[in-house]
């Protein structure tokens, strides 16, 4: 195929693929958050670009049967004869998803800018207008923070309105762990523009691949999620060793085992998609599963967990206002008007 020809072609097929991630951005912004994070997940094995790169076709590569290597064209950078749909998509894809992914990533939301979506069709209920029953308390474990510094899980489900995600970093389902995360970005840039939600809500990434996701790698994760100071807290944690893990997995019903194709595209790992709503006091309210984990709902229930509690706090102030009252009218001296 002549260069010029071949060079034309590809470039169009990126303005084509550019736009049609345009379209899924505006459409489906979950998806495209998923997208985003299946490509990029691979940059915690090399930081450079050049690695990223590399890396990123490697794992097209495992999705193929047998590519036929010719010469080299770019320095550590096989060429094929025959490149399966797969490669060449992916070749294709990749600096159009980078490009994307800025798009993507940059800037806040408000909760009107998540939309309603063809995976979850429904408008969500208004937060105050419903409860949500205590399911069991939020289990403890020892934990490494991405720092390495050990702590205790409760520190990190106690004292805000939690939500927690389980997930490892090499993982490469859309409907997973990506997903999962995009969902977690959403409301931690929802929470830039709202100073009660970025003060009452925390954020939770918790790796179950401890052999894999160290603190350092785990660093680098968090750094794709890094940039907005006034946002909610977002931690990402993982253990040091499958022994201190599986307490935790037991405790939360997360399933996870090993896939009998370790180099299987979508990852080494079988696991279900849970991600875990808990409130002040360390109590799990709601969980969320692939097909019930929608941005909005989960806006709405955290919202609806900082309004209990702000209820309650008020509840608490008139009931001591009543007690200093009635003790002041004992000596002829009712106490008025208590902050």
């Amino acid at each position: 195929m002549n260069p010029g020809y071949y060079a034309q072609f590809r470039w169009n097929w990126v303005k084509s693929l550019f736009l049609a991630f345009l379209k899924l951005r505006q459409e489906c912004p979950q998806r495209a958050l998923a997208l985003v994070f299946v490509f990029s997940g691979v940059a915690i094995r090399g930081i450079s670009l050049p690695r990223l790169i590399l890396e990123t076709f490697r794992q097209l590569e495992r999705a193929t049967t047998a590519p036929l290597k010719t010469k080299r064209m770019i320095p550590g950078y096989p060429v094929y004869r025959q490149a399966t749909p797969t490669v060449f998509f992916g070749r294709l894809m990749l600096p159009v998803v980078l490009a994307a992914g800025v798009l993507v990533l940059a800037g806040t939301l408000s909760a009107s800018d998540l939309p309603r979506t063809s995976d979850h069709d429904y408008d969500p209920p208004a937060p105050g207008s419903y409860t949500l029953p205590v399911v069991k308390q939020a289990a403890d474990g020892e934990v490494l923070d991405s720092t390495g510094r050990p702590l205790r899980l409760r520190e990190l489900t106690r004292g805000r309105v939690t939500v927690m995600s389980f997930i490892y970093t090499r993982c490469a389902s859309a409907r997973a762990c990506p997903y999962a995360t995009g969902v977690l970005m959403q409301l931690h840039r929802v929470s830039v523009e709202d100073p009660e939600l970025a003060k009452g809500m925390r954020l939770v990434s918790m790796s179950f691949d401890p052999g894999v996701d160290t603190p350092e790698r785990m660093t680098a994760y968090a750094a794709l999620a890094s940039g907005y100071l006034s946002a909610a807290e977002w931690r990402f944690l993982t253990t040091r060793s499958r022994t201190e893990l599986q307490p935790i997995l037991d405790a939360y019903g997360q399933a996870v085992d090993k896939k009998k194709n370790p180099l299987d595209p979508t990852g080494p790992l079988n696991h279900t998609l849970r991600v875990f709503l808990i409130d002040r006091e360390g109590n799990i309210r709601n969980i969320y599963s692939s097909g019930t984990l929608d941005a909005r709902l989960v806006l709405a229930d955290v919202r609806t967990l900082l309004m209990e509690e702000a209820a309650r706090k008020r509840d608490h102030l008139a009931a001591e206002h009543e007690n200093l009252n009635a003790a002041g009218s004992e000596t002829g001296a009712p106490i008025e008007n208590i902050q």
